[in-house]
């Protein structure tokens, strides 16, 4: 094994702790070890490959592939498990949905690939929803759920004009604002 290749098998572990959360999703201590384990790797693979310079396409892409599997699995287990947060909030996970659809839809016609932008807006709502997840398993008050809807919609919307405005494509930009 190259070392250069740690920061894709730290994303492979990711994806394969995301499958675990399904598995333990009822079980509160098990689960929540494996989710700070796909947390600790989100943050590990980008961190070590931006460090040492191991960073390529396939690595932003095998990323960005852990963490929308991430994001499914935990979407899965809020449905099963807390519906009313998905029915409560139905009109801004729409919302979401439609602006990361029209995204990928955007990024396949403009630049014949998939595209997914590491934004600084990203990253934040990815730790804003890591630590909400744990939340809503002990019951967070839903006008706060909706507040973290409303502000997961603004990074979705953000991402969307990079990708259709943008004259060169930089998976790594780091908002609209900068190039």
């Amino acid at each position: 094994m190259q070392l250069k290749q740690i920061p894709n098998i730290l994303s492979i572990c990711r994806i394969g702790f995301s499958g675990m959360l399904l598995l333990f999703s009822g079980n509160s201590i098990p689960f929540l070890i494996i989710y700070l384990l796909a947390g600790i790797t989100d943050v590990a693979d980008g961190y070590i490959a931006r460090k040492y310079g191991w960073t390529s396409h396939t690595g932003a892409l095998l990323d960005s592939l852990a963490d929308a599997i991430f994001f499914l699995c935990i979407m899965l287990i809020v449905w099963l498990n807390y519906k009313t947060v998905i029915t409560d909030n139905l009109f801004w996970l729409i919302l979401i949905l439609t602006f990361k659809l029209c995204s990928l839809i955007t990024g396949i016609i403009r630049f014949r690939k998939i595209v997914s932008i590491h934004t600084i807006a990203n990253k934040v709502i990815g730790l804003l929803l890591f630590f909400s997840i744990p939340l809503i398993l002990f019951s967070i008050p839903g006008f706060f759920i909706k507040v973290i809807f409303i502000i997961c919609l603004l990074p979705a919307i953000e991402e969307f004009f990079i990708i259709l405005f943008c004259k060169e494509l930089n998976l790594n930009r780091k908002s609209i604002f900068s190039k």
